[in-house]
């Protein structure tokens, strides 16, 4: 049991908590995604996993194999080319320096290795990141518990001593728990929680606000 007393040396996160992307941008993905799946096209030529590759990297792959007509656009819609429609948060930044002052910080995320550097690049947060995780090199995807422990070797800390933030129910919060490692669900939409025990985070600012709630909370 992680209880208040002992030092907290890491807290993981998903990338996706610290930069908000278009819902026009989401809208046309889904398009996406939707159009291929209905014309058996998405995983046409691709050994697709779907327990260690989520759909989207599949659609990444599609789009760099052929290079015309719908499909080629699809790495526009999921990579970094359309980095300029990301909006990074503005006090990821601030929260992630506070953090830096007292633990170690890693990325836990589902994606492709070179295209979630990209956004860390892109958003300036690279040099508060001390370990990027990404299931296209790790093999495996969240909820795996094997991610998270990989996270966990390079952040050089036990499950203990480690707090996941993240937005997925699903993938970060019952992923993390399943390797031992206590969770917090970034929720800024208010969703009714499945388990009231989870602590629910509803924005990143004040980083106050956070930083309370994971430093100094009472893990039971």
């Amino acid at each position: 049991m992680l209880e208040r007393r002992e030092r907290l040396r890491a807290i993981c996160l998903a990338l996706d908590d610290v930069y908000d992307v278009p819902s026009e941008l989401c809208l046309d993905r889904r398009r996406c995604l939707t159009r291929l799946e209905s014309e058996g096209s998405l995983f046409e030529g691709i050994d697709h996993d779907p327990t260690r590759e989520p759909a989207q990297i599949a659609a990444i792959r599609s789009g760099r194999r052929v290079g015309a007509d719908f499909r080629g656009n699809v790495r526009e819609l999921f990579s970094f080319q359309a980095f300029d429609d990301f909006e990074c948060s503005f006090f990821a930044g601030a929260l992630l320096t506070r953090i830096r002052s007292r633990a170690r910080v890693g990325i836990v995320s589902n994606n492709l290795l070179e295209e979630q550097a990209e956004k860390l690049r892109h958003c300036g947060l690279d040099r508060f990141i001390d370990t990027l995780v990404v299931s296209g090199e790790a093999g495996v995807s969240k909820p795996d518990p094997r991610i998270f422990r990989i996270a966990l070797d390079r952040l050089g800390c036990e499950p203990a001593e480690a707090v996941m933030i993240g937005d997925s129910w699903t993938a970060d919060v019952a992923g993390a728990r399943a390797a031992g490692i206590r969770a917090i669900w970034f929720n800024p939409a208010g969703r009714e929680r499945p388990d009231a025990s989870v602590p629910r985070l509803a924005s990143l600012a004040p980083p106050d606000v956070p930083m309370r709630m994971i430093f100094d909370a009472d893990w039971d």
